[in-house]
């Protein structure tokens, strides 16, 4: 019994089908989709349609039509032609390019766009800039398209915070004994906690002796400065409290500390996959990413882009 060999699948359908499932083994109408979804990614809020018919001056004549964009906020109308050549390895000749600028002024179109994967030949390419027709490669993104390119960027962090504090509060005599007293009221010692009920008072506001102290040593941290350092922190309307005791005048504080360092080194790696880049001719090539391809759809009843 003779069996029929199935068609060749060029890399293009293989690409197309790890995003978006249709049944057609048509040749090049996976390629025509992924034209189609790269355009509604770079204008999405252009109308899309791929395999649309056009009539021109005879509406007995039909032409069908790649891809078809209509610019958004404009009239301008855009028909691509499309050639997978991924198999032969052929580039796009004179004679395509030729046909579909007669496709161009009957349809009466504004702009047109021979698209392929595999490049023009020099006499297509010269016939195309002579009538104004857009070339462009739609290609497979590979590795040596990374060049020059960012891959990964390196963050270093350096955290430093202050340690081993040792702070010193000057009082007068009177205002030490009081203090001391307080202190002792509550079984506390003159080596406080973060959790004791030690507080630096101004008017209505109110702070935790420690929270206090620790965000002046903050301020006082230069990047790559000394590891200890002195501060000195005068007493700037404040008055020390211990719980609900009544406020302690002090004159200032003397505080040394330690400064600790740490440093750490983040990878950042954007986890998109570039699968295809485009080449338009004078302009920046575009890296189009697998999400791009994936966030849009094919009407399979009118073959707009949803």
């Amino acid at each position: 019994m003779k069996t029929t060999k199935p068609p060749a699948r060029s890399r293009y359908d293989e690409l197309h089908d790890k995003y978006h499932t249709i049944l057609t083994t048509k040749a090049g109408t996976r390629y025509e989709r992924l034209a189609a979804l790269v355009f509604k990614a770079l204008e999405d809020r252009s109308v899309v349609i791929h395999d649309m018919e056009l009539t021109g001056e005879d509406p007995e004549v039909k032409h069908q039509i790649d891809v078809s964009l209509e610019v958004a906020g404009s009239t301008r109308r855009i028909i691509v032609e499309c050639k997978d050549f991924d198999i032969s390895d052929g580039k796009v000749g004179l004679a395509i390019v030729r046909n579909f600028r007669s496709v161009i002024e009957d349809t009466g179109a504004d702009v047109g766009i021979v698209i392929t994967c595999t490049g023009f030949t020099e006499d297509a390419r010269k016939y195309a800039r002579s009538k104004g027709i857009k070339l462009a490669v739609l290609r497979l993104f590979e590795s040596k398209d990374m060049q020059g390119r960012v891959v990964k960027i390196m963050v270093g962090v350096t955290i430093q915070q202050p340690s081993n504090a040792r702070a010193s509060i000057h009082l007068s005599e009177a205002a030490l004994l009081r203090f001391r007293s307080d202190l002792a009221s509550m079984g506390l010692t003159e080596r406080t906690r973060n959790t004791d009920p030690v507080y630096f008072v101004n008017g209505g506001e109110r702070r935790l002796f420690n929270e206090f102290l620790t965000a002046q040593m903050n301020d006082a941290i230069e990047p790559a400065g000394p590891k200890a350092l002195q501060i000195k922190v005068p007493s700037d309307g404040w008055l020390v409290q211990v719980a609900q005791n009544a406020p302690i005048p002090f004159d200032g504080i003397v505080v040394d500390f330690d400064v600790d360092e740490e440093q750490y080194a983040f990878e950042v790696v954007s986890n998109r996959v570039a699968e295809l880049i485009l080449t338009t001719f004078g302009t920046d090539d575009i890296i189009i990413f697998g999400d791009q391809i994936e966030g849009h759809a094919i009407d399979p009843d009118t073959g707009a882009l949803i």
